[in-house]
């Protein structure tokens, strides 16, 4: 049986060795035009430029600025954000966003059109930051979090208990039959329960969710348990996720193994720079206590039996108007995986300019009671609103070109990690792929890698002629990956 084994094994590695060898000559064709020919290689004339960061340059993103939000959040996201180490400004007022549309929920709705009033929008939200494990993801969500945490804690137990991080589907059923406003779903780490929802198990789960994004009747009905009735479910999502991670969820979405509309849901995408500094201010307490004081008053806001309706006034409808005819031209120019995202941004306009009207009427009402918002929603919550889908646009493009462009990078790391355990000065291709390792098992993925890196300036590649005449691709290494570490 061994003997039979090992026939069998050796035929399988003749057989590689044989299918390297026709694959080497296409791999040093595609890698020629960088090469220069010469016999002796003097590595004294090999130019090099000083190594940076091995990473893809991401596309630009349009900043938050003042005008972008209503005075107060802005200065509690500026405070927060520039406390937490000089963090995105994003994070904290992406986690504010949502939280305040929690607690609006379908208690209170927008009507966008002057004649048709079939088309309402409630104030749920959906939304994913986008940041490295040293970006502060968790510490700024938790200050856009804290002014909500500050109204549980003040109120009588359980009244606005809507929030949950880890639940079963059938407790979400349970809390959201409980709070007829809606549901938050918090997860400062929520690349665990979007892969939870690939499993074929979890299609119930993924349903209701997908649901609770639209505010709708929902009904649940076990042998086993009573059943869960529901007559506007609304569901609002907050949570982090690292850029590696969310390439999984797109790659599924463009593969189509589950393109059902659950990624262009999360309307609120940001993917920021992160350019950190330790930081040690204090944090500014009277602007904390204002926006506290923002989330008490819109907390009696709304019924979801009869939810209070908005419109736009005269200025505002204008505006939207002549933005809604334009936007539609424009978007019927775009491709079909832009215009499934475009699709949503004009019921996220219209939901932001009344969470921005209701959050400006509450800065001018100074008592905890007695407060009545404007149902005329005005032209400066809408300007801010579309402010908001330009910067929330800038940071899909970066997003789409990031998952566009990481495999090659990503394989150009795994290469350089490969390369530690190459010895030999040069070095060809084969020297780094034989034997195999994740991500990098063939002569393709050596390739991706190599030309990535020679493009980048970390190696050279030299074409050689050997004394039978035979030419070969060989790789030097940029000086400084040869010298060894310092502590």
């Amino acid at each position: 049986m061994f003997y039979a084994l090992f026939k069998i094994l050796g035929k399988r590695e003749k057989v590689r060795v044989n299918v390297d060898e026709a694959v080497q000559p296409e791999l040093e064709k595609a890698l020629s035009s960088k090469a220069v020919t010469n016999s002796q290689v003097d590595t004294s004339n090999l130019k090099w430029l000083p190594l940076k960061y091995l990473n893809f340059d991401l596309l630009p993103v349009k900043p938050i600025e003042p005008d972008c939000l209503p005075r107060s959040l802005y200065d509690y996201a500026e405070n927060n954000s520039s406390r937490i180490d000089q963090s995105p400004i994003e994070f904290v007022a992406i986690g504010l966003i949502v939280c305040l549309s929690a607690l609006l929920g379908c208690g209170v709705g927008i009507r966008p059109k002057r004649y048709d009033l079939f088309w309402i929008e409630f104030c749920n939200l959906w939304a994913m930051i986008v940041g490295r494990p040293s970006d502060k993801k968790t510490p700024c969500l938790k200050a856009g979090y804290s002014p909500l945490k500050h109204l549980q804690q003040i109120s009588d137990a359980n009244k606005f208990d809507f929030d949950l991080n880890d639940a079963t589907y059938e407790a979400a059923c349970i809390k959201a039959q409980a709070n007829p406003k809606g549901i938050l779903l918090f997860r400062d780490e929520i690349s665990a329960w979007l892969n939870s929802l690939e499993k074929t198990d979890k299609a119930y789960e993924r349903a209701f969710y997908l649901e609770g994004y639209s505010v709708g009747p929902y009904q649940q009905i076990r042998v086993t348990r009573d059943q869960v009735k529901i007559d506007k479910l609304t569901i609002s999502i907050l949570g982090g996720i690292q850029p590696t991670k969310l390439l999984q969820m797109l790659h599924s979405r463009s593969d189509g193994s589950n393109d059902d509309g659950l990624f262009e849901r999360f309307q609120l995408v940001v993917f920021p720079d992160s350019a950190g500094k330790y930081r040690d201010i204090a944090p500014n307490l009277k602007i904390s206590r204002k926006v506290e004081q923002i989330f008490i008053l819109l907390s009696k806001v709304g019924d979801p039996q009869k939810p209070l309706e908005f419109k736009f006034d005269e200025a505002a409808q204008k505006i939207w108007d002549d933005w809604a005819s334009k936007f539609k031209d424009d978007s019927n120019n775009c491709d079909e995986e832009e215009q499934s995202v475009l699709g949503k941004y004009p019921a996220l306009c219209a939901k932001l300019s009344m969470l921005f009207h209701l959050v400006s009427e509450a800065e001018k009402h100074g008592e905890s009671v007695g407060f009545k918002p404007k149902l005329e929603v005005s032209k400066e919550s809408i300007i801010m609103a579309l402010k908001w889908l330009e910067i929330l646009w800038s940071h899909n493009r970066r997003i789409h070109h990031f998952s566009q462009n990481h495999s090659h990078s990503d394989k150009a790391s795994l290469f350089l990690k490969r390369l530690k355990m190459v010895k030999n000065e040069p070095f060809s291709l084969r020297d780094v792929y034989r034997g195999g390792m994740t991500g990098m098992k063939t002569a393709e993925h050596a390739n991706q890698g190599a030309q990535e890196l020679v493009n980048r300036g970390y190696l050279q590649s030299v074409t050689q002629k050997s004394a039978n005449n035979k030419v070969k691709t060989m790789f030097y290494r940029h000086p400084d990956l040869l010298k060894p570490i310092k502590f």
